[in-house]
This record gives C-alpha cells, structure tokens and sequence, in this order.
C-alpha cells in the first residue's frame, strides 16, 4: 500500500550542492528501500532544472510558501541568509495539513522527513500511536521529551484540529523559538506526541544498527567529514556509526 511522503526546501538550500546531493541520494534509498512511500516536495522557490529534473523521474514538486512567511520575516534575524534557509525549509513542514488537503490525498497517515535522510527500509506506521504526530528523540536515545521533528509520522486530522491555534502560537512565540519551528512544536504539544521507534530518526553517532529503518544524519553532513567545526558539540558528533552512513550514502549519491 502506498504512502505519501513530504520533504520541504527552499532555493537557498538548493544553491549549495551539498544539499542537492542529499536529496538525490535520499531518494535513490527511497526508491530501492522503500518503494511504497510517493515522494511529494515542499519547494519555496521558482521552478529550475533541479525541480524540472525531479519532477520528470516521479516526484511531485509542490511550489509553496509557509502560509505564516510574512510573521516569520519580521524576526531579526531574517536579514542572516542562514536563517532564511533553514526557515523558510523548515516551517514548511507545519502546511502539510492544508496542502494534504488540497492535493486531495484522502488518508490521515501522512510521513514527513528533513532532506537529510537515508531510507535502508520500508517504515510500517501500523501499530504507531500518533496524535497528533509520532516523533523520536534528538541527542539522547531515551529521550522522548526533547524530541527531533526531523522525521515526523502527521496525523492529518488531529493536526488540522489544533492547526489554527497553533498558528496563534506561532504568531506569538517564534520570536524565541531556539530551533525554529520544532521548538515551537515542542512547547505547544508537550506530552501529546507519540513515540516513533528509534529506529525510524536513527543518528549516526548513535553506532551502527542493522535494524535503522530511516538513518538522519542530525548535526554533521556526510559533506563536513574533513571538517574542523569550532563548535566542539558538531564535531565530537562525528563518531560511532558516522564514517559507516557516510559511506552507505556515498554509494546511493550516484544512483538517482
């Protein structure tokens, strides 16, 4: 049975190769790993070669802005071009209801990942408790209260319940919110999320796991091997099973 399957980008994050490559070996896994899933992108930008190229071998290009842009650019820091990527990629993410619904899509099981992912098998959502989403933890494997949004199992319906006082929220507390909008989604749905198994937001620096169903490369990209990060938190994340997905994802970078 077939599964929609959201990832969002903007034209700031595809200017820079590393992310394109990621997106192509991300689906390449998808495509020999986990068939089922139908890729549909968020894109905020104009159509280009890349999209033009993706949209030829089957995935769904949806041009979108965040339905809330205008809010997010009156924080300061929109005038920094490393804001803007990863704003206007992320909030992406929390349309998902309204653009299920205007795509027609007729299911209330929806799977959403951050474009730097690798898929070694096929996720089975049956058996997952999500209302109104399912999420894993982010740095520490037990930890299911700070949770990682990289990857997200989206109940359409109990998502689009809530989805106006959510934006509310947004309206009202973006302006602090640490990790864009995760932090946001973090404080309005405390204690309501569903566990996803570890399985489904594997991080490489947790070690090599023959049962990784989506691997994450959270913090260091496969890109940044030879890279000396000041920031002592990115670089001690380059251990474990790091050098092992670094190097499963060169072999599916040149097979889409």
């Amino acid at each position: 049975m077939t599964q929609p399957w959201f990832f969002a980008t903007n034209s700031l994050t595809l200017s820079d190769p590393e992310y394109s490559g990621m997106i192509l070996a991300m689906l390449a896994s998808q495509r020999i790993n986990a068939p089922y899933l139908v890729p549909y992108m968020i894109y905020d930008g104009e159509s280009d070669p890349f999209c033009d190229a993706l949209h030829e071998s089957g995935v769904q290009i949806i041009h979108h802005e965040f339905s809330m842009i205008e809010e997010i650019k009156k924080n300061p820091k929109w005038s920094d071009p490393v804001f803007q990527r990863i704003a206007r990629g992320t909030y992406l993410r929390l349309d998902i209801p309204i653009l299920s619904e205007m795509l027609n899509l007729n299911t209330a099981e929806v799977l959403y990942t951050d474009i730097d992912v690798l898929f070694l098998k096929q996720p089975q959502p049956r058996g997952l408790t999500f209302e109104p989403f399912a999420v894993g933890p982010e740095f520490d494997p037990q930890d299911f209260i700070n949770m990682n949004a990289g990857v997200m199992y989206i109940n359409i319906p109990k998502m689009a319940e809530t989805r106006q006082a959510f934006m509310e929220y947004i309206k009202t507390h973006h302006l602090t919110a640490f990790t864009f909008d995760q932090d946001s989604l973090r404080r309005f749905y405390t204690g309501q999320w569903g566990h996803l198994p570890i399985e489904y937001n594997w991080k490489p620096y947790w070690g090599v796991n023959p049962d990784a169903c989506i691997v994450h490369f959270h913090g260091p990209k496969p890109s940044m091997r030879a890279t000396d990060f000041a920031e002592p938190q990115i670089g001690d994340m380059k251990v474990g099973g790091y050098d092992y997905y670094c190097g499963v994802y060169d072999t599916y970078l040149g097979m889409f």
